[in-house]
């Protein structure tokens, strides 16, 4: 006979849920990484490819994308995530070029595939316009990694060999929170720059911990240490590239507009613009 208790405390699907869902269908992207870089269970065990479904944010998701704290924090991108992209798991592990595409589609699904922004021609003397920027012209042009370039992905540093590896989202969070720090000593200037290297470092010849490659980096000689940055470009030619060329209507004259672009404004403009 069935225990009571064990029936009040097992989860029953929600028909309500369900019948929802099916009624707004989420879209499928493919990660710029092909999910590559995911060995720690950051994502379910059953995507392929690096595919996930991206649904569409609720009222509560908008609420916590237009939180300036909660965005500071990471907190709001990472809780976005993982509710409007159920396949992820880790989304603060995810590398920082995924989490970027991944903003982008959200910003498809959610308010359709027009992005409105709001610029004037450095040409000429008209007023400010709205130009419309199609999100799929982002999307369709972001450029994955093989898994050759995966494995190419390291350096020789004197008779080391240095496996990189992209930064990961919550480590970029905690490098760009401490960049604003007024650091009182060298010492702590020095301890900032070899974190920030460790983000992009998968092994030491074949050694892979933290702690150890930290102390490492501090012993490292500058020279050494300025070549180890170097490679950081290394590692950054994947994703999306955030640049769109734009023609004046007054004077005809071309303007790229890549500095206006990052995904994490992309949900404090409009969502109906008339551009579109």
């Amino acid at each position: 006979m069935t225990d009571t208790a064990e029936i009040l405390d097992t989860p029953r699907p929600n028909p309500l849920l369900e019948k929802l869902r099916k009624k707004i269908p989420g879209e499928t992207f493919r990660l710029p990484s092909r999910a590559l870089f995911y060995k720690n269970g950051e994502l379910d065990p059953e995507v392929e490819n690096g595919e996930l479904v991206v649904y569409p944010m609720t009222t509560v998701d908008e609420l916590m994308m237009r939180s300036p704290d909660m965005l500071l924090q990471g907190t709001a991108i990472t809780e976005v995530l993982r509710r409007c992209v159920p396949q992820i798991l880790k989304p603060g592990q995810l590398i920082a070029s995924d989490v970027d595409f991944l903003l982008t589609a959200l910003r498809k699904v959610s308010y359709g595939p027009i992005l409105p922004i709001n610029h004037k021609c450095s040409a000429c003397d008209l007023p400010e316009k709205d130009y419309a920027l199609p999100l799929m012209h982002f999307i369709g042009k972001s450029k994955e990694i093989t898994a050759e370039q995966f494995e190419a992905m390291s350096v020789n540093i004197d008779d080391y060999v240095v496996k990189l590896r992209p930064c990961v989202f919550e480590e970029m969070i905690r490098i760009l929170q401490r960049s604003g720090e007024d650091f009182d000593s060298v010492e702590k200037v020095s301890e900032w720059i070899d974190t920030s290297l460790s983000a992009i470092i998968r092994s030491v010849d074949g050694l892979t911990d933290r702690a150890m490659i930290l102390e490492w980096l501090g012993k490292l000689p500058r020279n050494m240490k300025e070549e180890l940055s170097h490679s950081v470009e290394r590692i950054n030619q994947w994703g999306l590239e955030f640049t769109y060329e734009i023609t004046c209507d007054g004077c005809g004259a071309k303007d790229n507009i890549k500095s206006t672009l990052n995904p994490t404004g992309f949900f404090t403009l409009p969502s109906s613009p008339k551009t579109q």
